[in-house]
């Protein structure tokens, strides 16, 4: 999931806290290699499109934004008003609408918690308007993405209590589908195949799932113990692979997986690992017939969520430092520009 004001998800912060307490030791621990870059770039020649990304005006009110990568050029396509917050952009396919999710408090004088609902609007940021709005306060539709046909959005539906859900509701009509519970951050891919992380609700423990379009089918893709949470997975645009941000991992180096503190899995007693902010996280990519795993960077950032680029030449990333882009061919990574809120991306085509 991506990142929310603490009283959007007040459990959320408390995970946050235990997990950074369980983790101080790790954390402390010299990393096995540094690929963060000094300084941003800047735009990247001959690389199509704009990244849609959530960010902050000067002034600290949430802010959709595009990044041309090819020439810097950043454009706000929708600001809001202070105490209502946006992220989780997500174009459709063929890169004219954009859905995403929108935090706004219970209008006054409740004292109610407010609750996120998903927006819809086009490219150029015209024609805003409410496609799902959540049911009861304090509670919240998340990780927005569209079906290959751009006729209905999957997401995550979080109830005021924590329970996780996946479903899928036509733009136009919606009437919600439940496609897989205990699960957050569902990804689509070109095929309407699904990925998602799922949380074990006895163990919280975190793993990366496939399964069909209709959730049925569903199988274990990651399920290291050595990830201790996940982010929003991205298929590639041929759907072979899967890029997605990950909180540890394997390691390269042995010693690190025997020096991990033993009682990190109990400190996770909350709804969602990804929730905990603040966890160094890194990009990952891996075959959909479970082969291939491997890192692709070594940035410990914040909140990170790819993007691949039509081709599948690139991954655009965003974290709490700003906008990377990664040839995973080659392995170089370059940090763009200094911007953003951890909050989510997507690479529109036009």
């Amino acid at each position: 999931m991506t990142a929310w004001p603490a009283h959007a998800f007040p459990r959320a912060a408390a995970v946050a806290v235990a997990t950074l307490l369980a983790l101080a030791a790790w954390l402390a621990l010299p990393p096995a290699g540094g690929q963060t870059p000094e300084r941003a770039t800047g735009p990247v020649a001959g690389v199509p499109g704009r990244l849609v990304y959530a960010a902050y005006t000067a002034d600290a009110r949430s802010v959709l934004r595009t990044y041309a990568i090819a020439t810097g050029v950043t454009t706000d396509l929708a600001t809001f008003p202070g105490g209502v917050y946006a992220a989780s952009p997500a174009a459709s396919r063929d890169g004219r609408r954009i859905a995403f999710s929108v935090y706004r408090p219970a209008p006054p004088p409740s004292l109610e918690p407010g609750g996120v609902d998903i927006d819809v609007m086009d490219a150029a940021g015209r024609g805003r308007r409410t496609a799902l709005a959540h049911d009861v306060p304090g509670s919240s539709l998340v990780d927005v993405t569209w079906t290959p046909d751009g006729r209905a959005l999957v997401y995550a539906r979080v109830s005021r209590d924590g329970k996780t859900q996946i479903e899928r509701a036509s733009v136009d009509l919606p009437r919600p589908q439940v496609l897989v519970r205990d699960a957050v951050a569902p990804a689509v891919s070109a095929r309407g195949d699904l990925a998602y992380v799922r949380v074990d609700p006895a163990t919280y423990a975190p793993s990366l799932w496939l399964a069909r379009a209709d959730g049925t089918g569903a199988r274990a893709l990651v399920q290291d113990p050595a990830f201790l949470g996940f982010g929003i997975p991205r298929f590639s645009p041929n759907a072979r692979r899967i890029a997605f941000p990950a909180v540890g991992g394997p390691p390269r180096d042995p010693q690190r997986r025997s020096r991990l503190p033993g009682g990190w899995r109990h400190a996770l007693a909350g709804p969602q690992p990804a929730w905990a902010h603040g966890l160094p996280m890194d990009l990952w990519i891996v075959d959909v017939d479970g082969s291939g795993l491997r890192q692709l960077t070594m940035v410990g950032e914040d909140d990170a969520t790819p993007a691949w680029s039509a081709d599948g030449r690139w991954i655009a990333l965003i974290g709490a430092r700003g906008l990377y882009l990664l040839d995973p061919a080659r392995g170089v990574l370059r940090l763009l520009v200094e911007d953003g809120a951890g909050g989510g991306l997507d690479w529109l085509v036009r």
